[in-house]
This record gives structure tokens, sequence and C-alpha cells, in this order.
């Protein structure tokens, strides 16, 4: 994986919602953000301060996220 749109574009659909609103926060407050991929991950980065924003698959978690729906 070479660009962040790729890794964007490969993150499942039923997470990709999240991780648009939780990235989409950033160049709102931050506009001179600047964007690359720093440990295969988006890292957004202002002088020097980074935050990275990632997507990890884990066993189970979509059950999780259903039992909380319901609740």
């Amino acid at each position: 994986m070479d660009s962040v749109q790729e890794y964007i574009d490969a993150i499942a659909p039923g997470h990709r919602s999240l991780f648009d609103r939780v990235s989409g926060l950033i160049p709102d407050e931050f506009p001179q953000a600047s964007v690359a991929l720093s440990y295969g991950m988006p890292t957004y980065r202002v002088g020097k301060r980074r935050l990275h924003i990632g997507v990890f698959p884990a066993a189970g978690s979509e059950g999780l996220v259903e039992r909380r729906v319901e609740v």
C-alpha cells in the first residue's frame, strides 16, 4: 500500500463511515494538517505533532458492534 487513498479504499464498507467521520474532524479543526502514511496508516501532522488513524479488524468485533446497537 503506497498511498493514503489506497488505505482508505481498502477499508471494509462496514467500517468506512466511522473512519470518514473521525478523519474528517482533523481538517475541519486543523486545515494546515498534512496527511501521509506512517506505520502503514494515515497520519495527520501539524508541526511536530502526529495523529495516526487506523482500522484494525478484531476477532468478534462485528458481534460487539451488533450488541451495542441492540441495547
